[in-house]
C-alpha cells in the first residue's frame, strides 16, 4: 500500500513537473510572439503616420496650387470681358475707358484677399484698376523689365504668366502674381492684364485647418529659389532669408532647400533635425514648377508616442506574463486543480490576444480590413506571383467627403461610409475590401490576365461607381456623393506600393463615370 502511495506521489510530481515546464513554455512563446507582433506593428503604424502626414502636407501644396489656378481663371475670365477687350482696342475712348473701371470695380468687390486687378496697354500704361487712382500710370517704365514681362506673356502657354509667391512693390504685401496678354485678330499683342491675391488668405486656411501633428508642431512654406520662408506659423519668419541668422533656420532646411531647387519634379520626403534641443521630424512636399516647398514638423517622441507605447506596453506585458508564469508554477506543484485554472486564464489571453489583433487589423466602422491589414496582407514577398491569375486593386475615394461631414455632421458621415463599404462589397463579392483611409476604400480581386479578364474587372468597377453614384440614404434623408477612382493591375513583385501607384492614378483624372476609370497596368512598368 506503500509502495502504491509513493509511486503515486511520483507520478504526481512527475505530472507537476511537465505542467509547470509547459507553463514556462507558454510564458516564452506568448512573449516571444508578442514582441514580434509589437515590432511588426509598431513597424506598420510609423510608416501609416509618415504616409498620413505626407498627404497633408501634399493637400496644402494642392490648395497652394488650387488658389494658382482659381487666380489663372480670374484672369481668363476678365481678359474676355467686353469692357477689357474694348478699352484695349479704344484706350483714347472715355467711354470704353470709364466702363472698363466700373466692372473692373464691380468684379473686385467679389473677390476675396483681392490686392487687384487691372488692364493696361501693351506698353504697361493702366487703363483701369481696382484702385483707380493708379489708373494712368506706367508699370514698367525701364526697358528691360518690360521686355522681359512681354517675353513672357508672348512664349509662356495660353499667354499666362505668373510671377508666383512675391511682395508686391505697390503694398508691400505678399502676393500672387499673374499676367496674361491680350492678342488681336492678328495674334499681335495689344495689351496685358494683371491680377495680385494676397496670400493672407492662404495663411488664414492654414491656421483655420488643423496642420498640427503635435502639440509643438510648425509648419514653413519655403521658396527654394530665393531661398525665403513665404509663410510660417511663426509670422516673424516671413519674407526672411533662410540663412538670416535671426531666423534660425536648422542647417536641414537649407540643405533640402538647395537640393529641391535645382529640380522641377514634385517630391515630397523627410527631414530630421534639432530644435531648441528637441528632436524633430520633418515631413514635407514639393511644387516643383513653383518652387515652393511646405513642411509640417512635429517632436519625434510625440509623432511616434504610438510606438514608444506599445514598447512600454511590451515591458510591462511581459513583466506581467513572468510573474503570472512564476506564480501559476508555484501553483501547479501544490495542486492539479491550480493547473486547470491557469489553463482557463490562457485561454482568456489567448481570447484577448485575438481581439487585440481584430482591433489593430480591422475597421470597427465599416467592418472593413483597415491600412495596417492591407500592407500586412501584400507585405514584399508574402503574395506569391501569379502571372496568368493577377491581382486587381480597384480604389474608391469620396470626393469632398469633409463637406459632408461639414454639412451633415460626423454622425451622417459615418453613415456615408458604412453605405460605401456595403455598396462595394455588393457590388464586388468575393473582393477583399479595406478601408485604407477616412475616405478610401481599396478592393482586391483575382482575374484573368488576359483582355477579356482586364475588361471583366473595369467592367466590375463600372457597376460599382453606377451603385455609388445613387443617393445614400441616411438618418438625414439622402446624401449625394461623388467618387474618383482607379484600377492597378499586378502579378508579380506585389507589395504596398500598390497603394501610392492607385493614388497616382486615381489623381491623374477627375470624378469617376463608368467607362472612365483611369487604369494602370504595373507589369509593363
Amino acid at each position: 500500500m506503500a509502495k502504491s502511495s509513493a509511486k503515486l506521489n511520483e507520478e504526481q510530481k512527475q505530472h507537476v513537473s511537465k505542467m509547470g515546464l509547459i507553463i514556462i513554455a507558454q510564458v516564452v512563446i506568448m512573449v516571444a510572439l508578442t514582441i514580434i507582433m509589437v515590432i511588426i506593428v509598431s513597424s506598420r503604424i510609423d510608416e501609416m503616420i509618415v504616409a498620413d502626414n505626407t498627404a497633408i502636407t501634399k493637400e496644402k501644396c494642392a490648395e497652394l496650387e488650387l488658389y494658382m489656378q482659381n487666380s489663372s481663371t480670374i484672369l481668363t475670365n476678365y481678359t474676355s470681358a467686353p469692357e477689357i477687350l474694348n478699352v484695349i482696342k479704344n484706350p483714347d475712348d472715355p467711354a470704353a475707358v470709364e466702363a472698363a473701371q466700373k466692372y473692373t470695380e464691380k468684379i473686385s468687390e467679389g473677390l476675396s484677399n483681392l490686392e487687384g486687378i487691372y488692364v493696361s496697354d501693351w506698353n504697361t500704361k493702366v487703363l483701369a484698376h481696382t484702385n483707380k487712382n493708379v489708373v494712368g500710370i506706367v508699370t514698367r517704365k525701364d526697358p528691360a523689365p518690360l521686355n522681359e514681362l512681354r517675353q513672357y506673356l508672348v512664349n509662356m502657354p495660353d499667354n499666362l504668366y505668373s510671377a508666383g509667391i512675391i511682395v508686391s512693390p505697390a503694398s508691400g504685401e505678399q502676393i500672387i502674381s499673374l499676367y496674361k496678354g491680350v492678342f488681336d485678330e492678328s495674334n499681335n499683342p495689344v495689351g496685358l492684364v494683371g491680377l495680385g491675391i494676397y496670400t493672407d488668405g492662404i495663411v488664414e486656411d492654414m491656421e483655420q485647418r488643423n496642420t498640427k501633428i503635435t502639440s509643438d508642431s510648425q509648419y514653413y512654406m519655403i521658396d527654394t529659389h530665393n531661398q525665403k520662408y513665404v509663410f510660417a506659423h511663426n509670422k516673424e519668419l516671413m519674407n526672411r532669408t533662410l540663412d538670416d541668422p535671426e531666423a534660425n533656420t536648422p542647417p536641414e532646411f537649407i540643405e533640402l532647400s538647395n537640393k529641391l531647387a535645382a529640380t522641377m519634379e514634385n517630391t515630397s520626403g523627410t527631414v530630421s533635425f534639432k530644435r531648441d534641443g528637441k528632436s524633430f521630424y520633418g515631413i514635407y512636399s514639393y511644387v516643383g514648377y513653383m518652387g515652393q516647398v511646405f513642411i509640417i514638423d512635429g517632436s519625434t517622441r510625440e509623432l511616434f508616442r504610438l510606438t514608444y507605447n506599445m514598447l512600454i506596453f511590451l515591458i510591462i506585458f511581459t513583466i506581467i506574463y513572468i510573474v503570472i508564469g512564476v506564480f501559476f508554477y508555484n501553483l501547479v506543484k501544490k495542486q492539479e486543480e491550480t493547473v486547470y485554472k491557469l489553463d482557463k486564464s490562457l485561454k482568456k489571453t489567448q481570447k484577448t490576444k485575438q481581439s487585440l489583433n481584430s482591433a489593430i487589423f480591422q475597421d470597427m466602422l465599416t467592418d472593413c480590413k483597415n491600412r495596417v491589414s492591407f500592407t500586412n496582407d501584400f507585405e514584399r514577398g508574402k503574395v506569391p506571383d501569379a502571372p496568368d491569375y493577377p491581382y486587381y486593386f480597384m480604389m474608391f475615394n469620396i470626393s469632398e467627403f469633409s463637406a459632408i461631414n461639414i454639412l451633415y455632421g460626423e454622425d451622417i458621415g459615418d453613415e456615408v461610409l458604412a453605405n460605401v463599404a456595403n455598396t462595394i462589397r455588393s457590388s464586388l463579392e468575393g473582393a477583399d475590401l479595406y478601408r485604407t483611409g477616412s475616405d478610401e476604400f481599396v478592393a482586391v480581386m483575382q482575374g484573368q490576365g488576359n483582355l477579356q479578364g482586364t475588361s471583366r474587372v473595369c467592367s466590375y468597377a463600372d457597376q460599382t461607381i453606377s451603385a455609388l453614384s445613387r443617393p445614400i440614404n441616411t438618418a438625414a434623408g439622402p446624401v449625394n456623393a461623388m467618387f474618383r477612382a482607379s484600377i492597378v493591375k499586378k502579378s508579380t513583385g506585389i507589395d504596398p506600393s500598390v497603394l501610392p501607384a492607385l493614388k497616382d492614378t486615381l489623381n491623374q483624372s477627375g470624378i469617376a463615370h463608368p467607362g472612365q476609370i483611369p487604369f494602370l497596368d504595373m507589369d509593363t512598368l
